[in-house]
């Protein structure tokens, strides 16, 4: 009895300490093997996630937003909250549309990649573009951690803050404004206490107490304070320090123009842009990418008419194929239709209105000064037969004295 315990006891030992490694090791397969742990757990998100997220979102923007008016706010991707004038609208859902006169703020969130949320937000607004520009706005992006308060009732005049964007994904851009003015229309505005006056894209971040940058991504702008101005070409930015009771106003005049540092991740967002802004155009107003003025775009169709005789100015001096008349001084041109509706003479007399038989009129040393002298007719006159061209408002030539 005892021999056979001690059997099934070693039994049992040998069995544990076979099957604990085989456990051991199948589970080191699984583990790499199966799904690997969460990138979000590392702090660094796979490119293609982060990828996936921007495009989606700017994707559901351009649908969401495309036909958005003039002074009009667009829930672009979620997401965006809002401080409303009203209790009878609503901002809350994606393709929510409100006047831009409703909203006192507007709140996008930053990148969120566990939900998968990035806050944008597009306004299209008059700004000081002239009313005979109905088909043309400006265009402000929204786009991550955000926050704008509308001072003037029509997003001219504004506060706002940014954030520094999620650092896990390089394809990210930082949070800001990117603003663009239709077909490198110059615009002014006021952003925080600073009066920039730009044409045609500017981007716009912002850190509370601390100071506001002013990136030029296309065209010229002017960055104006109390205290100085300065002028931005393209690719340079300028910082403006940034404090008083709000942590928002402007202290002390703008900084030196610097080059603005490179940032690949910043081009989906101004392609979108400049995509949305070109589609403000479609009411047949030149876009952007024309790079024309109406009116130049309007000249190829100009170029393309064909001058013909009836183009042709009708010359002023029908006197020279007619015998001299005192009242023809004073008397206006007269403008043909066209040369082939003038009445032709016969065959053997000169045309009396054609500039083209001037070369067959007496010579002009051969003409009596005066009407009162009626001069015989020469070999090259008109006969008396002839059809008289009164219905031209030319008086008939005399007849010959007996």
């Amino acid at each position: 009895m005892k021999a056979r315990l001690i059997v099934i006891a070693l039994g049992g030992l040998f069995l544990l300490f076979a099957i604990v490694p085989l456990a051991m090791q199948s589970s080191a397969q699984a583990s790499t093997l199966g799904v690997q742990p969460d990138p979000l757990d590392t702090g660094v998100q796979e490119t293609p996630s982060c990828q996936a997220i921007l495009t989606r979102a700017m994707d559901t923007l351009k649908n969401v937003c495309s036909d958005l008016g003039r002074n009009k706010a667009c829930y672009g991707h979620d997401t965006v909250k809002a401080e409303l004038r009203s209790d009878n609208v609503r901002f809350d859902s994606l393709g929510d549309i409100v006047p831009i006169q409703m909203v006192k703020k507007i709140t996008t969130s930053a990148l969120d990649l566990q939900r998968g949320t990035w806050g944008l937000s597009l306004l299209k607004l008059q700004a000081n573009l002239p009313d005979t520009l109905p088909g043309q706005n400006v265009t402000f992006l929204i786009y991550g951690d955000i926050s704008i308060q509308n001072l003037s009732g029509n997003m001219q005049s504004f506060y706002f803050t940014s954030g520094l964007g999620d650092l896990k994904c390089n394809e990210t851009p930082n949070s800001g404004i990117l603003i663009k003015s239709p077909n490198h229309t110059q615009v002014t505005f006021t952003a925080n206490g600073v009066q920039i006056t730009m044409a045609s894209t500017v981007l716009l971040r912002a850190e509370k107490g601390r100071a506001m940058d002013v990136q030029l991504i296309e065209g010229h702008a002017n960055v104006r304070t109390k205290s100085g101005a300065t002028t931005l070409v393209s690719g340079q930015h300028v910082s403006v320090s940034l404090g008083g009771s709000n942590g928002l106003e402007p202290q002390g005049k703008p900084s030196a123009p610097k080059s603005a540092p490179s940032n690949p991740a910043l081009a989906p967002v101004v392609r979108s842009a400049e995509n949305i802004s070109q589609g403000s155009s479609s009411s047949g107003l030149p876009t952007a990418t024309s790079g024309l003025p109406a009116t130049q775009n309007a000249a190829p169709a100009i170029a393309t008419v064909a001058p013909t005789s009836a183009n042709l100015p009708i010359p002023e001096t029908p006197t020279l194929t007619v015998a001299p008349v005192e009242a023809t001084a004073t008397q206006a041109p007269i403008a043909a239709p066209t040369n082939t509706t003038v009445p032709q003479a016969p065959s053997e007399v000169p045309p009396t209105l054609v500039p083209m038989a001037v070369t067959d009129v007496p010579p002009a040393t051969d003409v009596p000064p005066t009407a009162d002298q009626n001069p015989a007719p020469t070999a090259q006159s008109a006969p008396t037969s002839a059809p008289p061209a009164t219905d031209q408002g030319v008086q008939p030539l005399p007849t010959p004295a007996s």
